[in-house]
């Protein structure tokens, strides 16, 4: 059996301008079974779909395990929820479940954006967005040093955002990758979450955040992190920052903010997070 996979003709097939047919292509026939990539090279895995949410090499998720994946020299582009791996982990007619994802890795040459020009948000280097009460477990993930994530909003080196009443775990990943947000949003580990629990996580790669935010028009600039962008009730511990993290409002280390708003008339929301044997060795500014 061959050690490499190349979908650059498959995708082609698929589409040849909009390329690979996501796996799972909507919420209503989600993947909803088990993947052992048996730690086979993926490559070619090219997508340009960019008006189209849940883009990946699986679309759309629910109850589903993945593991052993490594995707390299591929470029995905969507519009919302947009991941290497999985676009959007969601769940089934309300009901909680949790997709389990271990051992996966966004190799060398992987890109992932999501569309720029306020338009795009909720991409990861890994899964895009964690929908309304889905959980996800993330075991022993990783994003190589020459791999990249970027969006107009939301840009995560492992996971994009987790949604209101979702659930993210989080232990033993490690973003390499450079991770760049054009407004609100920008985290080594994850963009933004609802609850986040992380453990063991490292970033080395450089967060660039709120690139185009100048503060003159309707978008925000908020919450750019070493590890977290923007983090509700969530706990940290055993985590590092090594990369250098930039940013305009709220940029930090670790955390970039824990404070949210839902309109224009409400007081922003300050959440708890705790961080325990935690720290931060990269530059910050902003």
């Amino acid at each position: 059996y061959a050690d490499t996979i190349d979908l650059s003709d498959i995708s082609f097939d698929c589409d040849n301008i909009q390329g690979w047919s996501p796996i799972g292509t909507n919420n209503t026939v989600p993947f909803q079974a088990n993947f052992n990539g048996d730690n086979k090279i993926i490559k070619g895995l090219n997508i340009k779909r960019y008006d189209d949410n849940g883009v990946g090499l699986f679309g759309f998720t629910v109850g589903a395990w993945i593991k052993n994946v490594r995707i390299q020299n591929s470029e995905i582009r969507g519009n919302v929820a947009v991941g290497a791996l999985i676009g959007s982990i969601s769940t089934a007619g309300g009901e909680t479940s949790c997709t389990v994802v271990d051992s996966c890795k966004p190799e060398k040459g992987v890109h992932v954006i999501g569309t720029e020009d306020k338009g795009g948000l909720a991409t990861g280097g890994l899964i895009g967005h964690i929908d309304y009460m889905a959980k996800a477990t993330i075991n022993n993930c990783s994003t190589d040093k020459e791999a990249s994530v970027s969006s107009c909003y939301n840009a995560g080196g492992i996971v994009g955002t987790s949604s209101l009443y979702s659930a993210v775990i989080l232990s033993n990943c490690t973003n390499n990758a450079s991770v760049t947000s054009q407004y609100s949003g920008c985290g080594g580990i994850i963009a933004g979450g609802e609850a986040i629990i992380m453990t063991s996580c490292k970033n080395y790669g450089t967060i660039t955040g709120s690139t185009l935010y100048t503060g003159q028009d309707d978008t925000a600039g908020i919450g750019t992190g070493g590890l977290i962008g923007g983090s509700g009730m969530s706990t940290i511990a055993s985590c590092i920052n090594y990369g250098e993290v930039t940013g305009k409002d709220g940029v930090g280390g670790i955390i970039g903010s824990t404070r949210i708003t839902g309109s224009d008339t409400e007081a922003y929301v300050y959440n708890t997070t705790m961080v325990l044997h935690s720290g931060n060795e990269g530059n910050v500014s902003g």
